[in-house]
C-alpha cells in the first residue's frame, strides 16, 4: 500500500497540540510476509518554564499480514530541560502494551515501561527554535 504521514499541528491556548496519522509497511524479524502497519498518535507539548518542557500523549498502532494482527496501545510522557543555550537534558517514560502476535495466537498480552534519560548536545539552530 501506498506509505501515508499526515500531522496537524495547533496551539490550544500555551498548550501546542499535534495529530498524526501513518500508514506504511513494513517488516519484522522471523517474519516472512510484508506488513501493512496503521497508526496514530497526538502529542501536547507545554512549556513549563523559560527552559522547560512537558510533552506527551496516547498512540495507537495496529500491524496486519494476510492472518495475524498485533495491536500497541501506547502512552508516554517527556520533560525537557535546556541546561545552557547548546545543551538539553531530557527525562522520558513509555509504557506500551501489545495485543496479539504476529507470529500466531497470543498467549497473553505484552507490556513494556521504558525509562530513558539522555543529555544532548549541539549548535543552537538544530534545536527547534525554542
Amino acid at each position: 500500500g501506498p506509505e501515508v504521514w499526515l500531522g496537524v499541528r495547533g496551539h490550544l491556548g500555551h498548550v501546542g497540540v499535534t495529530f498524526e496519522y501513518t500508514q506504511t509497511e513494513a517488516t519484522a524479524v522471523a517474519h516472512l510476509a510484508r506488513l501493512d502497519v496503521q497508526g496514530v498518535s497526538v502529542t501536547l507539548h507545554r512549556p513549563l518554564h523559560r527552559n522547560v518542557w512537558l510533552s506527551g500523549g496516547p498512540a495507537i498502532f495496529a500491524s496486519r499480514d494476510r492472518r495475524t494482527e498485533a495491536i500497541v496501545y501506547r502512552a508516554g510522557a517527556e520533560l525537557e530541560w535546556r541546561l545552557v543555550p547548546r545543551v538539553t537534558l531530557t527525562g522520558s517514560y513509555q509504557w506500551s502494551l501489545q495485543e496479539g502476535s504476529l507470529a500466531g495466537p497470543a498467549l497473553q498480552d505484552i507490556p513494556h515501561n521504558t525509562f530513558a534519560l539522555k543529555l544532548a548536545a549541539g549548535s543552537a539552530s538544530r534545536q527547534g527554535g525554542r
